[in-house]
């Protein structure tokens, strides 16, 4: 999970390379968005879980929120 303030700069970021897409070259703005979908790609976007292990990870998250898990 990311902190807070990576998605105050993803954000600026973002409304950044919409202000200059118009005023840049072509291909400076393919590089932004090419950042851009980096970002998306590796920080923003976890890797895809199968049902069993977001299941499984839900349990863990509602047993912690309700008390001590059953091993302890």
């Amino acid at each position: 999970m990311q902190p807070d303030v990576f998605f105050d700069f993803y954000q600026t970021f973002c409304r950044l390379c919409d202000e200059v897409a118009d005023k840049v070259s072509p291909e400076t703005e393919r590089k932004l968005l090419e950042v851009v979908d980096e970002i998306q790609q590796r920080l923003l976007l976890p890797e895809k879980s199968t049902m069993a292990q977001i299941r499984k990870e839900m349990m863990t998250w509602q047993q912690q929120a309700s008390g001590p898990s059953k091993d302890g």
